[in-house]
């Protein structure tokens, strides 16, 4: 869904995804550079190198959910800030 040109999502919801590629993840603020909402809730696909990747990708994020994301550590939360 992310891949097709022509939808611009703004809201994106993956909470509780127990596995995301590897092509989805880098290439997602590729895709989807609108996005303003992303869930990514209870994911264990979500890392350090992702989340710091979202923050280059996505200028026009505002919400982003990374709650309970068990491979995002303190040292990737610094990384971002």
């Amino acid at each position: 869904i992310c891949t097709i040109p022509t939808l611009k999502l703004k809201s994106l919801n993956l909470s509780n995804c127990k596995e995301i590629r590897k092509s989805f993840k880098f290439h997602l603020g590729d895709w989807q550079p609108n996005l303003i909402e992303l869930n990514l809730k209870k994911c264990p696909a979500v890392t350090n190198e992702f989340l710091q990747h979202i923050f280059l990708t996505m200028p026009n994020l505002k919400f982003l959910s990374i709650e309970e994301c068990p491979n995002v550590t303190q040292d990737g939360l610094q990384n971002i800030s």
